[in-house]
């Protein structure tokens, strides 16, 4: 094939793995006397939330929110535990992972520190472990308390990488607002986001105003969620325009390698240590099921991280399920689903097959992978003048062979010197 080619195939491979193709029997294809599934890591966006952000344009624009900004509903808490009940279906009774009643090395879970997906995690794990038998404490309250974890989100680089301190990060966010593509984008779009934003009294904290427009578009789902009556000027077109034009802003965010490295990076590095563990079996009782509590951008950064392509914002509960198989042979495998809140859909990694084994899939995710302690390398903005650590070491190698050079050197100007003058004495004492 012509190497000209080469590019135009691989984007028509990616562009062909669509997280809207085609809805897939996965329990029919993983239910198979060969394949044990040994290990899984799903990471899950929170239920039904309040707006983030007001629009001071409308009356009484907290009244509808009576927990505030950014908690979770009713609904939202109801939805969980309908993930809950799938995860239940799926590990418990399907795929036999997991003990239909609490055990506690089976399972852990991890949340950002947000009371939205502390309470999710907390809903979703009702469905998931209700009480039964001796695990009933209270009659009158089918639930029982499982320990959820997080960290404050000043030191979450696992779930909260991009709101954190990273220059490169940062870099990148701006150059791509310095794009064609956004440029383009300002001389279609602009204007009608400019309207919009004055429209709506935009309270936030973003400067750019077509960061806002994400905000605003989420402050008007709520209330579309909620059958609140929307603005007058929020009619069908608008809605629809500024959707897409609030997934198109966010995915400037994650769209460049280095965003996709510092958002994904971490948690996929996780995920793989976590499979090449169970592989190895260097722990005692390891976690068969490990489960994230977090965000629609955690959901969005690994699938992009992971190659695939996006044409919706994930909705709340979607969920991304990277799943460890061990088949008769003793190899083992890893699946990739993505659940959108009622459809799920078996993903292939690019390069890879469906069920793709585990050492390829490390290596095919290895460009975005780091561990945490390499964080600090990977957010500083590469210049001229920064040299990299072959670089570093070529230069002491080089550094220390001159020194012992110019050791060598003294002590032979020494030796002679030394040398000179005991026989210049002994010349003198025989005359």
């Amino acid at each position: 094939m012509s190497l000209k080619f080469q590019p135009l195939l691989i984007a028509a491979i990616r562009c062909s793995l669509l997280l809207s193709l085609v809805k897939v029997n996965y329990t029919a294809a993983l239910v198979n006397s060969s394949l044990q599934l040994v290990y899984a890591s799903v990471l899950y966006r929170h239920g039904d939330r309040s707006p983030t952000h007001v629009l001071l344009n409308l009356p009484h624009p907290l009244k509808p929110w009576p927990q505030g900004l950014g908690q979770l509903t009713q609904e939202g808490m109801r939805q969980e535990a309908k993930l809950g009940e799938f995860f239940k279906n799926r590990y418990v009774h399907q795929l036999h992972l997991i003990n239909a009643t609490y055990v506690r090395r089976e399972v852990k879970i991890r949340s950002t520190d947000y009371d939205r997906t502390l309470m999710s995690a907390e809903a979703q794990l009702s469905a998931l472990y209700r009480p039964a038998g001796r695990q009933i404490w209270n009659k009158n309250l089918l639930w029982q308390p499982i320990p959820i974890h997080t960290v404050p989100r000043a030191n979450d680089t696992l779930l909260k990488s991009q709101s954190l301190a990273c220059p490169r990060y940062d870099q990148s966010v701006q150059n791509n607002l310095k794009s064609n593509k956004f440029k383009d984008f300002i001389k279609k779009d602009g204007g009608f986001v400019k309207k919009i934003y004055e429209l709506a009294g935009y309270n936030g904290s973003h400067k750019n105003i077509y960061y806002a427009a994400h905000e605003i578009n989420g402050a008007l789902f709520c209330m579309q969620k909620h059958n609140l009556t929307l603005p007058h000027w929020a009619n069908s077109t608008v809605l629809v325009r500024l959707r897409k034009i609030a997934l198109f802003v966010k995915l400037l965010k994650y769209s460049s390698p280095i965003q996709q490295k510092v958002t994904a990076g971490e948690l996929l590095y996780r995920m793989i240590h976590d499979m090449k563990s169970v592989k190895s079996g260097t722990k005692m009782n390891p976690t068969k099921l490990m489960m994230y509590s977090a965000h629609d951008s955690n959901v969005m950064a690994i699938l992009l991280a992971l190659g695939f392509h996006l044409t919706k914002n994930p909705p709340y509960t979607a969920t991304v399920m990277l799943e460890l198989y061990k088949d008769k042979n003793g190899t083992y495998l890893v699946q990739v689903l993505y659940r959108n809140s009622s459809v799920t859909v078996t993903l292939q990694l690019p390069g890879c097959k469906r069920l793709c084994p585990l050492n390829d899939f490390e290596k095919l995710t290895s460009n975005v992978t780091f561990p945490p302690l390499n964080r600090k390398e990977i957010c500083t903005i590469k210049t001229s003048h920064t040299l990299s650590p072959v670089n570093i070491a070529i230069i002491a190698a080089v550094g220390g062979i001159i020194i012992l050079f110019g050791i060598l050197l003294i002590l032979r100007y020494y030796f002679r010197h030394v040398h000179s003058k005991q026989s210049y004495d002994r010349i003198v004492e025989f005359n």
